[in-house]
């Protein structure tokens, strides 16, 4: 994944869950702080599939509580 896909999924995800600006700018800039983090991350995991298994898992509950306090409810339930 590069970060030309990062924000390309952003922009996926700004259609389907319809996301104002403010809204977009928040998860582009979350995504692409996300981003540079796993990279890091994966170099220091290398070889290591347990401790990025329970990096990533951790990682993802992370996103969910940030996107809950981006998104409104009914746009939460359609990123769920």
């Amino acid at each position: 994944m590069t970060e030309d896909d990062v924000k390309q999924r952003v922009e996926r995800l700004s259609e389907t869950l319809e996301l104002n600006e403010e809204q977009k700018s928040k998860v582009m800039k979350y995504e692409l702080d996300a981003y540079k983090k796993r990279e890091v991350e994966r170099q220091k995991y290398q070889g290591d599939r347990e401790a990025m298994r329970a990096y990533m898992r951790t990682s993802r509950e992370e996103r969910d509580k940030v996107y809950k306090e981006i998104l409104n409810e009914e746009q939460m339930a359609k990123y769920k």
